[in-house]
């Protein structure tokens, strides 16, 4: 099984929010549409297990950004990490941190 996500990144952009950026792997070939979805979580709160979503899905992307006002990469210990659905699966991206 090809894992989909061969890079992942963070960066800001203009408007001061995180922009979570990925490639993924030329070998994954699973039928478009490809639905992605931010998703966050506070790293290194020992109540924070779970990711949740931010509100941000978009097809066939490369890059997703926080919605809005939220500015959640203003925490230092911020997580985001990706979600892919596909007619064949759901796969999730590494977990990548607030850029310094």
């Amino acid at each position: 099984m090809v894992v989909p996500f061969l890079q992942i990144s963070t960066r800001y952009d203009v408007g001061g929010s995180v922009e979570v950026l990925w490639r993924l792997d030329p070998l994954f070939v699973d039928p478009y549409p490809h639905v992605f979805t931010l998703e966050g979580q506070i790293a290194g709160v020992a109540t924070s297990t779970d990711f949740v979503t931010l509100g941000i899905t978009a097809e066939n992307v490369d890059r997703l950004s926080e919605s809005g006002d939220r500015h959640l990469g203003m925490y230092q210990d911020y997580a985001y990490r990706v979600k892919l659905v596909t007619a064949l699966g759901v796969y999730y991206s590494r977990i990548v941190h607030r850029p310094d």
